[in-house]
């Protein structure tokens, strides 16, 4: 169904480069400027489209609180008040003009405008950061320019109604736009730019020095805690780390962003929670330390994740930068800076913070559990729409519009309930960070309002609408001193490669990030069918409910016992030469592998618990059947490829599996003969279970 009007033509336009711009982020600020950056600049193009006579259908830019703004801003200046802090204005955009020459006039106004608009956050940014220091480098005006001027691709096609999809879809296999080569050394964000200053540090120490007395010039501009020691960047990377920091002339608005939350803050957020409960004095104690021996931009001057309750003075506790969370960190002068005035007193300070820290973990709060130490893990959220061009071939271009738009809406006040930031959330598009503990609830009900936002688009289309508005998406438990980069592009490979192409979409996949590596990495759809009922149950229900018995009295022991023993002898039993996650086994033919898992169940419970047999029966075929929930495969799609082991059993990928499909939910028989069996489930539970306390799991 098309949109748009009679005898009209369609105007596509892109902005890009999008998933390369925003995984080359090193810090959680990049990663929120390089969202709002082509968030802000797609809604630019967008104005210069509407001046030019088009008018955008989609998406639906009437209700989007990006674009109302910067219309205000146009109209009344300064008077419009401030940006909202999140984009929602997607990369790409439809409209509909009269006539070709029409089309070409508005594709043209779009280009203008958005060159308009870099070229005036490329100014601030160098106006207030970089020419003062530009004297201290080697043609540093010309690489700021070289690379500002031609780092966007606008990919756009002007086509009939019928015809649009296939125009755009071929236009964005022809690559045109190729950056030229840079030389000297790289950013160390954008990899692909030269760092700033022009010099080469391999040519020797002068040079070195003379690099870093640029950087150190650029540093004392914009602030150690926006620019730390040893980040060298190029023109790109500096303008969206910093051009929040002059936003009122680099958009016209004031964007409060100062300190956006780190990976370290977010993932310790459960942890301050419990903090400001159990001893807000103690944590007001510790405030009070830290103001008056570490710099003003130790505390974030944006509105916490964490709320302090209400009459209770925590000295900004719940504003402090997260490194100064962990004892390993306190100590380590790169990361918790100091003002301290000499050597002796600094190793003073550190020493009684982290004694203090000390003190905290061993109060014990109303669980009877010490409050312990925060979590170095957080959550990367990523979800995305399936299918698009099918729901809007079915319900029609307003219709989806204007779902996606009462999604996006909604998505901010989802996210922030399960003390989440959202990252970015435009159309169905969605990037936020959350603590691990709140993930999977928050993940169920975006799932769910996806669906009920097309609600009334259903109803208009009646039975003759077959396409199922679904969600597909991806968290990945990783551990904060990840490299961003490296935890981006894995949570985009769980979303696009596991659970949109390998499990057929309409999927939530889960990935373990550690320090050496990817842990685990499991997938199913929203809904699969429990072991061996009839009964459905929702995917993070399943996990849940595993990680609630490995968090029992002795569950630690229980989990850690039981997960590393089944996975040991699956991988014999399963043809596993070499397991790795993601991976499904068929076990060996004649195989009680249900009789296997149970015998390992009891022998763990009679080990652990001290209860009697009948109690021990009982727990045994809860947890048996818990286990086995999320241990056998549920996809939409048939994969007719295996791979046959040496040991006679047989071992798939997650992008291999075969197997007899549920009609509904894709789950495969389980009927000895045909069940497929994994480990991840057991492992990600036992994750949640212990809130990625590596000791606890080990």
């Amino acid at each position: 169904m098309g949109v748009g009007i009679s005898g009209g033509v369609q105007l596509d336009i892109a902005i890009g480069p999008v998933q390369g711009f925003v995984a080359q982020s090193r810090r959680t600020r990049d990663l929120w400027g390089s969202s709002y950056l082509l968030s802000y600049l797609s809604a630019r193009a967008a104005l210069g489209v509407e001046r030019a006579g088009g008018k955008v259908v989609r998406p639906k830019l009437a209700g989007d609180p990006l674009y109302q703004w910067i219309e205000r801003q146009e109209q009344v200046g300064a008077a419009a008040g401030s940006p909202p802090p999140i984009g929602s204005v997607p990369n790409h955009f439809v409209a509909v003009c009269k006539s070709v020459d029409e089309g070409r006039n508005a594709a043209q106004a779009a280009i203008a405008e958005l060159e308009r608009a870099w070229r005036q956050i490329c100014e601030a940014v160098w106006d207030t950061f970089v020419a003062d220091a530009s004297h201290l480098g080697v043609d540093v005006e010309a690489i700021w320019h070289r690379q500002t001027a031609q780092y966007w691709e606008v990919t756009l096609t002007i086509s009939e109604e019928k015809q649009e999809q296939s125009s755009y879809a071929r236009r964005k296999l022809w690559r045109t736009h190729v950056l030229p080569d840079e030389p000297g050394d790289k950013c160390m964000v954008i990899p692909d730019l030269q760092e700033l200053s022009g010099y080469v540090r391999a040519k020797g120490a002068d040079e070195a020095r003379a690099q870093d007395r640029f950087w150190e010039a650029i540093r004392k501009q914009a602030g150690v805690l926006n620019l730390p020691p040893g980040d060298r960047l190029s023109a790109v990377a500096l303008v969206k780390r910093l051009f929040a920091d002059v936003s009122e002339k680099a958009i016209g608005g004031r964007l409060n962003v100062s300190n956006w939350p780190s990976t370290v803050y977010v993932a310790a957020v459960p942890w301050i929670q419990r903090v400001l409960e159990h001893v807000p004095h103690q944590a007001r104690e510790y405030s009070e330390i830290v103001t008056n021996v570490a710099p003003k931009g130790a505390f974030a001057t944006a509105a916490p994740i964490v709320v302090a309750p209400s009459g209770i003075d925590t000295g900004g506790f719940e504003r402090l930068d997260g490194n100064f969370f962990h004892r390993d960190w306190v100590i380590n002068k790169r990361q918790c800076i100091l003002t301290t005035s000499d050597a002796e007193s600094d190793a003073k300070v550190r020493k009684e913070l982290c004694e203090r820290l000390q003190g905290i973990a061993r109060v014990k709060g109303d669980d009877d559990k010490p409050i312990g130490y925060p979590s170095l893990f957080y959550t990367l959220l990523l979800a995305d729409g399936d299918l698009l061009r099918d729901l809007l071939a079915a319900y029609g271009g307003t219709h989806v519009s204007e779902a996606l738009q009462r999604f996006s809406q909604e998505v901010p006040r989802i996210v922030e309930r399960h003390l989440g930031k959202v990252v970015y959330a435009g159309g169905d598009d969605v990037l936020a960070m959350l603590p691990v503990a709140t993930a999977l609830d928050c993940a169920r009900d975006l799932a769910k309002v996806y669906r009920a936002s097309f609600d009334s688009a259903v109803d208009s289309a009646g039975q003759d609408a077959s396409a199922e508005p679904t969600l597909s998406m991806a968290l990945l438990f990783t551990h904060a001193r990840v490299p961003l980069k490296t935890a981006l592009d894995e949570a985009r490979h769980l979303l696009d490669d596991v659970a949109k192409d390998g499990n057929g979409r309409d999927s939530l996949a889960v990935g373990i990030m550690k320090r050496g590596g990817l842990h685990a990495q499991w997938v199913s759809t929203w809904r699969r069918r429990r072991f061996a009922e009839e009964r459905c149950i929702d995917a993070t229900e399943a996990l849940q409910t595993l990680s609630s018995y490995f968090n029992r009295n002795g569950g630690a022991r229980l989990a850690s016992s039981l997960v590393y023993r089944v996975r040991q002898t699956l991988a014999f039993l399963c043809g596993w030469p070499e397991w790795s996650p993601g991976s499904w086994g068929r076990p060996l033919k004649d195989l009680d592998i249900v009789g296997f898992l149970k015998a390992e169940v009891i022998n763990s419970l009679s080990h652990i618990l001290s209860v009697d047999n009948a109690e021990i029966d009982r727990w045994s075929d809860e947890l048996l059947q818990a286990m086995l929930d999320v241990m056998t495969p549920s996809l939409r799609q048939r994969k007719a490829t295996s791979m046959p082991s040496d040991s006679g059993g047989e071992v798939l990928s997650g992008e291999e599996l075969h197997g007899k499909r549920d009609p509904d939910f894709g789950t495969p028989s389980t009927e000895m003969s045909e069940m497929l069996i994994g480990v991840d489930g057991l492992l990600v539970a036992r994750f949640l279970a212990s809130q990625g306390d590596e000791e606890a799991e080990a």
